[in-house]
């Protein structure tokens, strides 16, 4: 029973915990100051530990790929929410309520870029075709690793 427990930690902080927190500094390094998470940052009373980490790691924001910077958070979120969904419902993915919570991360980050959109424009933000690229490649590759994993 201790070594089930281990293992579904292990996993759950490899496929879920990592990449959001990836994901999450990234966001709070390199994207711009005016996001809505830096009120989040804000309000927590981080400003100023967040701006020195800003300022410490700001050299290295012109040798990062834009895709990186503004479209594989998306992604990884996607990753570890579809991890996440798989490691609750496991082989029940073949059920419609499976299918459907595995699908929930990817199908809310669609719903959000189509909601930037400029002719829709009720969120803030910008639609862009390479978040939902990497929203699919984060559910993919979850799909991928999480059945591969599964067999350790």
């Amino acid at each position: 029973m201790r070594l089930v427990r281990r293992r579904v930690l292990r996993r759950f902080g490899l496929h879920v915990v990592l990449p959001v927190t990836v994901g999450a500094l990234i966001y709070l390094l390199f994207r711009p100051r005016y996001l809505w998470v830096f009120t989040w940052v804000d309000g927590l009373g981080f400003t100023d530990t967040v701006g020195h980490a800003r300022n410490l790691f700001f050299p290295y924001r012109t040798s990062l790929p834009e895709f990186v910077v503004f479209n594989l958070p998306n992604g990884l979120w996607v990753y570890a929410t579809t991890s996440w969904m798989l490691l609750i419902w496991g082989n029940e993915v073949k059920t419609w309520a499976g299918s459907f919570w595995i699908s929930i991360g990817l199908t809310s980050l669609v719903a959000m870029e189509i909601l930037q959109h400029s002719e829709i424009a009720l969120i803030p933000g910008t639609f862009d075709w390479f978040d939902i690229f990497a929203g699919v490649s984060g559910l993919c590759f979850a799909i991928y690793f999480i059945n591969c994993s599964g067999s350790e």
